[in-house]
């Protein structure tokens, strides 16, 4: 009995604490909330505030976060979790034209490849003048990388209507 008197009037045992994982975010994201077990601790690291985590502030990388919980009985424990933050994908679009109404759809080439494109006119990966009519028409190319990061540009295209003609009126020629 003794033994086990003296064992319970020892040190208390250490609070087992367990982060979850988060991430991957890219770094357009909102701040998310961040989850450990049991509740009730402090996450400390780059762009944590309170029990959230901003990839914006916390810049693009991988991201130590530590979280400490201290128990009723004031002993400590710590778990660390790292969230990977992704850049936004850099795309372009191109500047095109102007076109007359009546010509041939116009290529367009967003990069990187693989976006698509919408906007009046837009046919697949062409803007089609015949379909957009006269006018200054903005065109939107949008494009998601293998981490899910999105980006997009926008371009105007000028269509110019067709000209005005007039003939004169039917006269005789000797």
């Amino acid at each position: 009995g003794s033994r086990a008197a003296g064992n319970a009037l020892g040190s208390n045992p250490m609070p087992i604490v367990v982060c979850d994982p988060a991430g991957p975010l890219c770094i357009s994201a909102p701040p998310i909330a961040l989850s450990a077990q049991p509740a009730g601790g402090n996450w400390s690291g780059a762009g944590v505030a309170g029990g959230s985590f901003d990839p914006g502030a916390a810049g693009t990388g991988d991201h130590a976060l530590t979280y400490i919980y201290t128990d009723a009985n004031g002993c400590s424990s710590s778990c660390i979790t790292t969230v990977t933050v992704n850049p936004t994908p850099v795309v372009a679009c191109g500047s095109y034209g102007p076109a007359c109404a009546d010509a041939s759809p116009l290529p367009l080439n967003g990069l990187p490849t693989g976006g698509t494109w919408s906007g009046t006119g837009i046919v697949g990966s062409t803007f089609d003048p015949t379909v957009s009519g006269p006018g200054t028409h903005t065109v939107t190319y949008q494009f998601t990388d293998a981490n899910g990061c999105s980006a997009s540009c926008s371009t105007d295209i000028v269509v110019n209507p067709l000209p005005v003609m007039s003939c004169p009126t039917d006269f005789a020629v000797c």
